[in-house]
């Protein structure tokens, strides 16, 4: 089965917006809420996540405050500490890493399953689902799902994680490479 993670009317009038407003940048957007389908422990996480271009991260935050209460970008500490659990729809601005394996739906261009593990896998603004909940969430996705896992070797190792992340899968059995 494919995944495809949905998209509420929130995820599509921000990816509206930069379409709008910035048409030729390149751009994902995705709710926290795809992660929750393969969690343990449910975070009371709203958290919509924005990635663009490295160097646009500034002017789409810029852009987004404008229209929104609670927008963050550069991985901000107070997200890492804590306070991510008490925002309420939130924006995270995150820079996206080029050749990053995305999908396009019929409303916007979103994640695939091998981007959002290896996300949560490397990237410091998911250190809260570390521990039994990361390999909760790799054992759920692996059995709902079928993963590219060339795919998702290639994006980790864009992202200077490979070795880290096949050594995790062949720990869990999750790897067939």
């Amino acid at each position: 089965m494919e995944f495809v993670p949905a998209a509420g009317r929130r995820e599509i009038r921000i990816y509206n917006q930069l379409k709008r407003e910035l048409p030729f940048l390149d751009s994902c957007v995705w709710n926290f809420d795809a992660i929750k389908e393969f969690t343990q422990h449910i975070p009371s996480v709203k958290l919509t996540i924005v990635e663009v271009e490295r160097h646009s991260t500034e002017s789409v935050f810029y852009l987004l405050r404008e229209t929104h209460k609670q927008v963050f970008y550069k991985s901000q500490r107070d997200l890492r500490n804590g306070y991510f659990h008490n925002l309420e729809n939130a924006i995270l601005i995150r820079p996206l890493v080029t050749e990053a394996p995305l999908q396009e739906t019929d409303k916007l261009t979103t994640i695939t399953i091998e981007k959002m593990l290896v996300d949560i896998f490397s990237d410091e603004d998911f250190d809260f689902l570390r521990g039994f909940e990361m390999t909760h969430i790799f054992k759920n996705a692996f059995q709902a799902y079928t993963i590219n896992q060339s795919k998702m070797l290639r994006y980790a190792f864009r992202k200077n994680k490979k070795e880290e992340l096949l050594t995790f899968l062949k720990t869990y059995n999750l790897a067939v490479i």
